[in-house]
């Protein structure tokens, strides 16, 4: 029914749905031991702290566009929309200092990341050595964390556990920055105000 209509070059519409997963490292289910040397003999430290519970991240993702070309592709238009949700996300997380070990993998939570993109190419001239065409496309990202699985905020780096920090935390983005504003004085020291 579109071979009548001239002006449309070409119409592709397009959706999809799909699961991946995601597997944690070898092994890290399993509680270690590591050597270290003290006074001369060998000595054993905790290594892994292991998770019996750890099993795969796994993200479900939709997408839903289109691709437009107008009067013998001088115009073309390209949008998307896709929205993924990952659960059971796997995230190095700090434990308590009763148990004497800094962290260990673990399952948190649900993650959301959806987003559009858009393009826009079109061509000013053409013959048939060169032509001239413009072309813009804008592509956002917002992800969330809906769910932390009831793990208290942790970090995830930053540039120091007194001054910033990029956090995991219910209703924010992963990655989120807070923490205290901190100042370089001439010294070389930082000033951390609360």
């Amino acid at each position: 029914w579109m071979q009548n209509i001239e002006w449309i070059s070409t119409l592709r519409i397009m959706a999809n749905y799909g699961v991946a997963g995601l597997y944690p490292p070898a092994y890290a289910y399993q509680r270690t031991i590591g050597l270290t040397s003290y006074l001369g003999n060998p000595a054993a430290t905790f290594d892994q702290y292991g998770n019996d519970d750890l099993g795969p991240e796994r993200k479900h993702s939709a997408e839903v566009g289109l691709n437009l070309s107008l009067w013998d592709h001088r115009i073309s238009i390209g949008f998307s929309y896709y929205n993924s949700i990952t659960r059971n996300a796997i995230f190095n997380v700090p434990l308590a200092p009763s148990v004497g070990e800094g962290s260990c993998l673990k399952n948190v939570g649900r993650i959301r990341n959806e987003g559009y993109e858009a393009s826009l190419r079109v061509q000013l001239f053409h013959n048939k050595d060169w032509d001239i065409a413009m072309q813009g496309s804008l592509n956002t990202n917002h992800n969330k964390v809906i769910s932390n699985g009831g793990a208290p905020t942790f970090s995830i780096g930053g540039f120091s556990t007194s001054s910033i920090q990029a956090v995991v935390s219910e209703g924010e983005s992963v990655g989120y920055l807070r923490g205290s504003r901190a100042t370089l004085m001439a010294d070389g020291t930082t000033k951390v105000e609360k």
